[in-house]
C-alpha cells in the first residue's frame, strides 16, 4: 500500500506472508514452516522545489521451522553464524525461529548541477526474506556518499559532461570493516555524439569474514581497478563501441577485460546486437574446502585450503528484436560462453585475520595427485600428528550456449499472447584446459533441454 499525502510526503507499506503444511520429515528438515515480513518505506521532500529528499525504509522477518531447517539458515552464506572468531552472532542447534531486521534512509538531491547521494544501510544477521524475496548477504551494514557536477551546456569540445566521486564503507555487526573504498567516474558526450567514459577506484585493506566460507576471518589486501569506454553515434544504422578494464591487488591479483559492441538496425523494425568480450583473470587465494583436524589448533580446529587460480572466459552477448508488424515482434536472445579455470599452488590459511598461506609440499607437509581417482592427497604437517587428507580437483570448464526467443502478439489494447521458446545446452569436458575452437564445437554440439511455453493475458472490459 502506497499513500502521497500532499505534494511532499508519502509512505508505504508491504507485508509477505509464507506458511506451509509440511507432512514429511524431509520436508521439514528442507524448508521452514513459517515466513513473515512487514515494512514500511516514506519519502518527504525538504522544499518546495521538491530538490532535496530524504527517503527511507525499515522491515523486519521472522521465520520459524524445525531446528535442522532452522541450523541450515544459521549456516547459509548469507550469515555463517558458525564462524568461530565472530564474538556477535552464535551457532545454536536448538533454535526453532530466526528474526531480524533491515533499514536504510537515504539524502538525496535530484536535481541542479550538483547532485547528492548518501545512504546509512543495515541488514541484522538474522533478517530473511529468500522465501518471497531474494536476500545475498545479511550481518552487514554501510554507508556511501556521492557527490556529482553535470555541465549541460554546449561547449567548444562537448554536448555535455559529468564528474562524479563516492566514498564508501561496510562493516558487520560485530563492528570489523569489511570494506573502505573510493571511486570516481567521468562522462563526456562529444558534439558528434561520441560518449567517452572512465571509471577509477581504490580500496584499503580490512577483514574478510567470507573467505573462509564460516571460518575464521581472514585479511581482505587493499587494490585498485579503472575502465574505459568508448561508443559512437548511437543514432547512426551502425554503432559500435568498446571497452577495457583491470582490476589489481596488493597480494597479487589481477584481472582484466576487453570488450566489444555492434548494433546494426537496417531499419527502423529490425535491431541487431553482438557483444563479444574476453576475461583473463588470476587470484591469489580461491577457496577449495575446509578440513576438521582438531590438530589445526591456530584455525579453531579446522584447515581452510586454498589455491591459486588462473581462469578465462569468452562470451558473446546476441540481442534481435524484430517488429513485423506495431503489434507482433519477435525477440531472440543468445549467449554463448567458454570458461576455464586451472587451479595451483594449494595452500591453507595459516594465521586467521591474515593473507598469510602455508603452501603444501613447500612451506609445510607434502601434496601429491591420485590419478586414478582424479584427487589430491595432502598429508599437512609431514611427520606431525595431524592425518593426511583427499579433496578433488577443483579444476573445471564450461561451454554453455543459451537462446530465448519470445513472440509477441498484442490481439488488443490490454491483452497480449507470448509464445517463447528456450534453449541451454552445457559441456564440461576437459576441465582446466581453454582452446577457443574446441571449445567452441563442443559447446555447439553439447546436449541441451528444450522448453516451450505459452502465456496470454486478456483483459476484459470496454
Amino acid at each position: 500500500m502506497q499513500r502521497d499525502i500532499g505534494r511532499r510526503v508519502g509512505i508505504g507499506m508491504l507485508s509477505t506472508a509464507v506458511h506451509r503444511r509440511l507432512e514429511t520429515n524431509v520436508l521439514r528438515d528442507e524448508l521452514v514452516e513459517s515466513a513473515y515480513i512487514a515494512g514500511s518505506d516514506a519519502y518527504v521532500f525538504l522544499d518546495d522545489r521538491r530538490d532535496w529528499v530524504i527517503v527511507g525504509s525499515i522491515a523486519g522477518s521472522r521465520v520459524a521451522g524445525s531446528t535442522t531447517a532452522i541450523t541450515s539458515l544459521q549456516e547459509a552464506a548469507q550469515r555463517y553464524f558458525q564462524r568461530p572468531d565472530a564474538a556477535h552472532v552464535r551457532l545454536d542447534p536448538s533454535r526453532t525461529s530466526l528474526a531480524g531486521y533491515t533499514g536504510r534512509i537515504n539524502l538525496n538531491r535530484n536535481s541542479g548541477l550538483w547532485r547528492v547521494n548518501a545512504a546509512l544501510w543495515a541488514g541484522s544477521p538474522g533478517f530473511e526474506s529468500n522465501d518471497l524475496g531474494f536476500l545475498s548477504t545479511g550481518d552487514r551494514a554501510g554507508m556511501h556518499a556521492v557527490v556529482q557536477y553535470r555541465d549541460v551546456k554546449t561547449r567548444r569540445y562537448s554536448r555535455s559532461w559529468n564528474v562524479w566521486m563516492a566514498k564508501y564503507y561496510t562493516w558487520n555487526f560485530g563492528r570489523e570493516l569489511q570494506s573502505n573504498g573510493l571511486s570516481a567516474n567521468v562522462n563526456w558526450n562529444l558534439l558528434n555524439y561520441w560518449n567517452i567514459n572512465t571509471n577509477v577506484g581504490r580500496n584499503w585493506r580490512t577483514l574478510d569474514d567470507r573467505l573462509t566460507r564460516g571460518g575464521p576471518s581472514a585479511l581482505a589486501p587493499g587494490g585498485g581497478n579503472w575502465n574505459a569506454n568508448v561508443n559512437s553515434d548511437s543514432r547512426k544504422w551502425l554503432s559500435m563501441g568498446t571497452g577495457v578494464r583491470f582490476r589489481w591487488s596488493d597480494a597479487g591479483a589481477w584481472s582484466r577485460n576487453v570488450n566489444a559492441n555492434i548494433t546494426i538496425r537496417p531499419s527502423d523494425r529490425v535491431n541487431l546486437t553482438l557483444g563479444p568480450a574476453l576475461d583473463r583473470s588470476y587470484t591469489v587465494a580461491q577457496y577449495v574446502t575446509s578440513v576438521d583436524d582438531t590438530t589445526a589448533t591456530t584455525t579453531y580446529g579446522s584447515r581452510y585450503v586454498f589455491g591459486a587460480l588462473n581462469q578465462t572466459q569468452l562470451s558473446m552477448t546476441t540481442r534481435v528484436n524484430v517488429m513485423l508488424t506495431p503489434a507482433v515482434s519477435i525477440q531472440v536472445f543468445a549467449q554463448p560462453l567458454i570458461a576455464a579455470g586451472d587451479y595451483f599452488g594449494f595452500k591453507e590459511l595459516a594465521r586467521p585475520r591474515t593473507f598469510d598461506f602455508a603452501e603444501y609440499g613447500a612451506a609445510t607437509g607434502s601434496l601429491s595427485r591420485e590419478t586414478s581417482d582424479g584427487q589430491y592427497l595432502v598429508d599437512p604437517d609431514g611427520n606431525g600428528a595431524a592425518e593426511s587428507f583427499t579433496f578433488d580437483d577443483p579444476d573445471f570448464s564450461v561451454r554453455s550456449l543459451k537462446v530465448n526467443a519470445v513472440f509477441r502478439w498484442e490481439l488488443k489494447p490490454g491483452s497480449t499472447l507470448y509464445a517463447v521458446w528456450t534453449r541451454q545446452q552445457n559441456d564440461d569436458s576437459n576441465p582446466g584446459a581453454f582452446s577457443a575452437g574446441r571449445d567452441a564445437r563442443a559447446m555447439l554440439t553439447a546436449p541441451g533441454d528444450d522448453v516451450i511455453l505459452f502465456k496470454i493475458a486478456y483483459w476484459f472490459g470496454r
